[in-house]
């Protein structure tokens, strides 16, 4: 699990190095950091930085209804609900969904 999490870590650093550069560089390597994710997923479905990642990817490719369905699928599980970039991730997901009000809790929280 924390070797595919390291390769979908890699691969989202690049990702962020290339978004003003070349996005669609960045789209090739937002989606080869969610399949690693994806990867992590299978073998532990409960790792915090995999769902995470996983999430965050989802959201920088603009798939935010799939995205939003990951997140809810772990929200209530006590290793993920405490963590602020679950918050962030949750706030800027639903500022994506038009949901401002949600954004705004999630984000105040």
């Amino acid at each position: 699990v924390h070797f595919w999490c390291q390769i979908g870590l890699y691969h989202r650093r690049e990702a962020e190095k290339f978004f003003f550069i070349n996005y669609f560089e960045a789209l090739k390597q937002w989606n080869t950091a969610k399949e690693s994710y994806e990867q992590a997923l299978k073998l532990n479905n409960n790792h915090v930085a995999a769902v995470l990642g996983h999430v965050r990817s989802l959201i920088m490719l603009s798939r935010y209804k799939l995205a939003e369905k990951s997140l809810d699928e772990h929200v209530d599980k006590a290793y993920i609900s405490d963590t602020s970039e679950r918050w962030y991730l949750q706030g800027l997901l639903k500022r994506k969904l038009q949901h401002y009000a949600e954004a705004k809790r999630a984000l105040e929280t």
